[in-house]
């Protein structure tokens, strides 16, 4: 009977190491959720300046690594649209324009992108590069945000969101990497009755 108790409060300590394994593994890395960093060869900076070739005179206001119909790319997120540009050849793969869908969730985002941006007097790359300097590498995702109130842009990197002031260019503060340091500063620029995410 006393070896049956042991043999149960193995068992159940195996379940819990499980699900504790599980927990962990439900956090993704961001940085290789998607595709492998190796996969790219083309940089954000070489994509955006490929996007913005493409809308003459547009800023971008979001970047992102991914897999799209299961090839590497970066999406640029700039007036409005969507540029997929191949993150191996440097072309463009396709272009979606939000600004004329019937999706109210991508009508909304777009406005909202589209009324930070006008408030942003940082651009997208001066933000890229105090956030992968910051963290000493290369970004998977920076995108202009409105943090409650606070106009930032955020540079993930691994597991680590990054803030940058919208404004001035300077590292906030971050979330969830080793350098974690949670306490929110305000940026210089205050999005005008936006206190969401």
């Amino acid at each position: 009977m006393f070896e049956k108790q042991w043999f149960k409060l193995g068992l159940i300590s195996l379940a819990v190491l499980n699900i504790t394994a599980c927990i962990e593994e439900e956090i993704p890395d961001i940085s290789s959720e998607s595709v492998p960093q190796a996969e790219f060869k083309v940089t954000f900076p070489e994509a955006l300046a490929i996007a913005e070739a493409m809308i003459d005179g547009k800023q971008a206001y979001s970047m992102e690594r991914e897999k799209e119909d299961g090839q590497p790319v970066i999406e640029v997120g700039i007036d409005g649209q969507e540029i997929f540009v191949h993150a191996v050849t440097g072309e463009i793969v396709s272009i979606d324009d939000l600004r004329g869908t019937d999706d109210q969730e991508d009508l909304e985002e777009v406005t909202e992108f589209l009324q930070l941006q006008s408030l942003a007097t940082v651009f997208i790359l001066e933000a890229l590069q105090a956030g992968e300097a910051f963290a000493g590498e290369q970004a998977h995702t920076v995108e202009l945000e409105n943090e409650d109130g606070n106009l930032v842009y955020e540079v993930v990197v691994g597991r680590q969101e990054i803030y940058v002031d919208a404004g001035t260019g300077e590292v906030l503060y971050t979330e969830g990497g080793s350098d974690d340091n949670e306490i929110e500063q305000a940026s210089s620029i205050q999005v005008p009755g936006g206190d969401t995410e």
